[in-house]
């Protein structure tokens, strides 16, 4: 073989190592490993590999992008689901007793002028026609409402109506009884079904 290759002339021989070059680039021959010929049947399974590996890619991509809006919408749906709660109350009146039995008269008629969901769970209720300061519902503390401004002696007042209220719209029991802010992930061995905490 070698002798054959010396009698070759020169323009031929490079002629013959451009075509294996040509053929090794155009992946008509493999590496030195494998030496063989690739065969039109093992491009073309190459080539469904490779779709089916893009297809595979785009579906993916596909769902994360429908899970990604989902989670969007949901958030959008509790947003103004909190919305709607808190419509229930803004611009409505209140009256506030100083003892739980509801018969110690504070204020009648206190406007409630704007209501919102604290990150820690409280509702604050702005008030009008009384004081200027906030109104405040704890879940913890369900049966009471809180001035953040000192009142006399106390800063607690009471109305039942309202306090019951805003417990069932923004509290749930935990699993071991006590009022809790609703959540999605809530210890009370049941969904909740609104998320404000």
């Amino acid at each position: 073989m070698k002798r054959l290759f010396n009698n070759i002339e020169q323009t031929e021989k490079d002629r013959i190592l451009e075509m294996h070059k040509s053929a090794t680039k155009n992946h008509y021959l493999m590496t030195e490993q494998g030496q063989t010929t690739t065969s039109s049947d093992e491009r073309m399974k190459n080539a469904k590999a490779e779709e089916l590996k893009k297809r595979k890619e785009e579906e993916a991509r596909k769902k994360e992008e429908e899970a990604r809006k989902k989670e969007e919408e949901e958030k959008k749906r509790k947003k103004e689901e909190e919305e709607n709660l808190l419509k229930k109350y803004k611009n409505k009146t209140v009256n506030l007793y100083s003892d739980e039995d509801n018969e110690d008269l504070v204020k009648e008629k206190v406007r409630i002028t704007k209501i919102d969901l604290k990150p820690n769970g409280t509702v604050e209720m702005d008030l009008s026609g009384f004081m200027s300061g906030d109104l405040i519902f704890d879940c913890k503390k369900s049966n009471l409402l809180m001035l953040d401004k000192t009142l006399g002696k106390d800063n607690v007042l009471y109305n039942s109506n309202l306090t019951s209220s805003l417990k069932k719209d923004f509290c749930t029991k935990s699993s071991g009884e006590a009022d809790v802010p609703k959540a999605d992930f809530a210890s009370t061995n049941r969904p909740s079904g609104q998320n404000f905490a």
